[in-house]
């Protein structure tokens, strides 16, 4: 995937919305707090992987057991 060399923040494409519902499914601490800052969110791709840089719209915090960065991989869905 070739970078987008995004200046502007935008609304998240389809996809890019299912992987953030995907990372609310299981239950942990600040989940809840977590899933109301990224109902409006805004992102921008920051690397040729793909990679996002998130801002919340609204006002608010998580609270968290520690920070760290979080890299996942899903399987590609399957075709039916």
């Amino acid at each position: 995937m070739q970078p987008n060399n995004q200046t502007e923040l935008r609304e998240p494409t389809a996809g890019e919305r299912a992987l953030l519902d995907r990372l609310l499914e299981v239950d942990f601490p600040g989940r809840s707090e977590l899933a109301a800052l990224l109902r409006s969110v805004l992102v921008r791709t920051i690397d040729e992987d793909g990679g996002l840089e998130l801002q919340s719209q609204v006002e608010g915090s998580a609270a968290v057991v520690k920070r760290v960065p979080v890299e996942i991989l899903f399987p590609p869905p399957i075709s039916t």
